[in-house]
């Protein structure tokens, strides 16, 4: 995110700097869009001095959106304070004086790169956490290698559930960390939310609930590669570790998901941006990994943790984008926010969509598993933009996680709450259905496909807000079946047999 700029300011300077004045400064920002240059922003070994910046705005997302196309490593927002910061290096300071965009420097890289992360876990540590995990509650989890990353290092999922060993019958959610390398906090809550429920288990009343109701699944580390740069020092690094031209320039996994890959702006072409996209849809093995389980789960709901800026983010990442079911993932999302308290201890995280509250993005998980398959997928931005990428470990660590509960724990109450569920099947044998089941109140007119049934149980899920609905049930070969239905505040279980065509 941007800062005030006219004139370089010793690192330690937190005061505004001359140069460009406010009056001036939307109009720069316009301005700036339309001057061609970027500038890199790729943090590797042996990168030249590099800063972290803030810049004022009173349009957050315009300034954001006209950094980004710049090629600007944005890093964070604080909406309160009117914020943006950014990660570049001298070219990139050059770039807003000769603009008159004012900016200061917050600190330097090499600040940065000195300070002790050692108490949080790296991904050799996070794969053995996991297996200690696994080892000591053998019949609530089950470890899986989803993937394994470019420089070889496995990609692993846990699974939570009364019966873990089988696949049941019952919802998915899934809660993932790590996108990004130098997030290192988000970690830190995936696993806080496992040793959480299978510490309770058997204990306490609702957490025996969920686990007996619902797979759950985490993924706390789906960047090892990148995550460990970060560990060996090279504290700013936000990518995996794809070589581009015998470089290693990475590719920024949440812009390398399939769903408008590439598209609107949202990410970036050049492999020396933070928001390269790499060369294809899913390019990367990493993305490809959480793809892979998120087909095979079908998760009805998750969270996809980044940090920082006190944010709740719901599909479509895209400039102007909503889904049809804007509704229910706004519903959800305020009443997550509402319960998501600052680090301050006084505000709650804001909601809302990309584009509106940060900036637009193409690529991301969240619009994918939205739009693919049906998720109501959410992304927390942990933290504000004093702790950053990397809070303090002994002073934060304890009141982040602890502060992320009442809002994953309402999520998993959701699946109690209004729905449309139940199978379809087969009227002439009873076998499941891959069948679509189509509510005429959501319009599916972003070339999403259709939402379906899963084929092992013909089981749908479909979060609603209570009220009436027209449902239609449709195979390719048997004959469709509409149904009115009134949801209150409960599931309503609807069971559905298709007879075959003639």
């Amino acid at each position: 995110m941007l800062q005030y700029a006219g004139s370089k300011m010793h690192p330690s300077s937190h005061s505004v700097e001359k140069g460009g004045g406010m009056k001036r400064f939307t109009t720069l920002l316009v301005i700036g869009v339309l001057i061609a240059g970027t500038v890199s922003s790729t943090i590797d070994d042996g990168h030249e001095q590099t800063y972290l910046i803030r810049v004022t705005a009173k349009d957050l997302p315009a300034t954001a959106t006209m950094l980004q196309r710049l090629d600007f490593d944005l890093t964070g927002v604080d909406p309160e304070a009117s914020t943006l910061d950014a990660i570049t290096d001298d070219a990139g300071l050059t770039l807003l004086e000769q603009r008159g965009i004012p900016y200061i420097i917050v600190t330097e890289y090499s600040a940065i790169s000195s300070k002790d992360i050692s108490q949080y876990l790296d991904p050799k540590e996070g794969e053995q956490k996991l297996k200690q995990l696994a080892h000591t509650y053998p019949t609530l989890t089950n470890l899986v290698q989803v993937g394994l990353s470019l420089e070889k290092r496995p990609i692993l999922a846990l699974k939570i559930s009364d019966n873990a060993a089988l696949r049941e019958d019952e919802p998915s959610v899934l809660f993932n960390g790590m996108h990004h390398a130098r997030e290192v906090m988000t970690a830190e809550v995936v696993f806080d939310t496992a040793e959480f429920l299978l510490s309770r288990y058997g204990k306490d009343p609702k957490v025996t609930q969920w686990v007996d109701s619902i797979e759950i699944w985490i993924m706390p580390h789906v960047n090892p590669d990148g995550n460990q740069a970060v560990f060996d020092g090279n504290r700013w690094w936000r990518k995996n570790r794809r070589v581009v031209s015998e470089k290693i320039t990475g590719v920024d996994l949440n812009r390398n998901y399939p769903f408008w890959w590439a598209a609107c702006g949202g990410s970036s072409s050049s492999p020396n941006s933070e928001t390269y996209h790499g060369t294809g849809p899913a390019s990367e093995p990493e993305a490809s990994a959480v793809v892979t389980l998120a087909r095979e789960i079908r998760p009805v709901l998750d969270i996809s943790y980044h940090s920082y800026s006190e944010l709740i983010l719901y599909p479509y990442g895209c400039q102007g984008k909503k889904s049809g079911e804007h509704a229910m993932l706004k519903d959800l999302g305020d009443a997550m926010s509402a319960v998501t308290v600052t680090d301050s201890g006084t505000g709650r995280y804001r909601s809302g969509l990309p584009w509106e509250i940060l900036y637009g993005v193409a690529g991301d998980d969240l619009s994918w598993m939205h739009a693919e398959l049906g998720t109501l997928a959410y992304v927390f931005e942990l933290n504000g933009s004093s702790q950053g990428f990397q809070p303090d470990y002994d002073k934060w660590r304890t009141s982040t996680i602890e502060r992320m509960r009442p809002a994953w724990s309402l999520m998993l109450d959701r699946l109690d709450g209004p729905m449309l569920t139940g199978h379809v099947t087969d009227a002439s044998n009873g076998k499941p259905l891959v069948a679509a089941v189509t509510i005429s109140a959501f319009a599916l007119t972003n070339a999403e496909p259709a939402r379906t049934t899963e084929p092992r149980f013909g089981r749908y899920f479909r979060p609603v807000l209570p009220g009436t609905y027209e449902v239609i049930f449709s195979a390719p070969g048997y004959l469709p079946v509409t149904k009115q239905v009134a949801v209150g505040k409960t599931p309503l279980l609807l069971d559905i047999s298709l007879q075959p065509q003639g």
